[in-house]
């Protein structure tokens, strides 16, 4: 099958989430997820990183290191307006994330159309 391919200027949106006495911060990142997704953005990804360091103190890997001070990367793609709007939405539910926007080049593949 032949594939139809759609390439687009697009804005890559990217939160670093570093906020270990945020117990629900979490559920912040998946309520983030969804009002973007209901929103329409094209897509959304969480990573967990496995070290990092901020403003107050290092996020390392050790015996002790509970789950909820592994940092966190949210890297979404859209529209420039789109990518605007949720930055006020990163605002009201993550407002210590530190936030990325750069221009990319989106190549979206999909399946032909039947004929």
């Amino acid at each position: 099958m032949k594939r139809m391919q759609v390439d687009e200027c697009s804005v890559q949106l990217t939160l670093y989430v570093a906020e270990p006495h945020v117990g629900d911060r979490r559920s912040k990142v998946d309520e983030l997820l969804r009002r973007a997704a209901a929103a329409g953005v094209s897509g959304g990804t969480v990573l967990a990183a496995f070290q990092g360091f901020g403003r107050r103190h290092s996020h390392e890997p050790k015996f002790w290191h509970r789950a909820d001070e592994t940092p966190l990367i949210v890297i979404l793609v859209d529209t420039r307006d789109r990518i605007d709007t949720l930055l006020a939405l990163v605002d009201e539910v993550l407002p210590n994330a530190v936030a990325v926007t750069r221009q990319v080049r989106s190549v979206r593949y999909l399946p032909s159309p039947p004929q």
